[in-house]
């Protein structure tokens, strides 16, 4: 695995930009490692994506 540079960073919000440049759209990112996994990430996704279609917003 390489290490994160800022310069990496960088080079991927310029490649990034236009996607998350839509005001009208929210995101929110939840992680997805092993030790996220291990701890109930999955649970979590799942219980927000239920209650977001619940309250009638859209998911992608």
């Amino acid at each position: 695995m390489s290490k994160l540079t800022l310069d990496n960073l960088i080079k991927i919000r310029e490649l990034t930009k236009d996607i998350n440049a839509d005001p009208d759209i929210t995101r929110l990112m939840i992680c997805g490692g092993t030790g996220c996994h291990a701890t109930g990430s999955i649970k979590v996704k799942q219980t927000l994506f239920e209650e977001i279609e619940k309250k009638g917003f859209q998911t992608k």
